[in-house]
């Protein structure tokens, strides 16, 4: 049985492709995305993935010692699964940065992407 404190708990999204501002509570259990197409469904997979590669890549390589070492994981991943150029493709058009919470585990993590890059805290 897996523990219920290593999952996902909180997704909460701004101005982060199809996504203008959402927030996704998630389940212990088992969670489903239901939408129509082109609704950000696989964005929001993806961004998931990736964060969650992340943490596994970096605890396995005890890389959570700065944010510096986290940001370029998380840089590289964005890039290898998104297959962007830039982190700031993944701002929805017109706005300056977008603004990624996550909630895994007992860490919280806060991302903005913008014409800088990406900014972990």
């Amino acid at each position: 049985m897996s523990n219920p404190s290593t999952k996902i708990k909180t997704l909460s999204l701004k101005q982060f492709t199809t996504f203008s501002d959402a927030t996704f509570e998630f389940s212990p259990g088992i969670n489903v995305l239901i939408g129509e197409n082109a609704t950000g469904k696989s964005y929001l997979m993806k961004l998931i993935y990736s964060f969650l590669k992340v943490c596994e890549t970096a605890h396995h390589h005890q890389k959570f010692s700065n944010g510096a070492q986290f940001k370029s994981l998380l840089d590289a991943q964005l890039h290898n699964v998104f297959q962007i150029h830039t982190p700031f493709e993944l701002v929805r058009f017109k706005a300056s940065q977008a603004e990624i919470g996550l909630d895994y585990a007992d860490t919280h993590f806060q991302v903005q992407m913008g014409t800088d890059g990406i900014q972990v805290e």
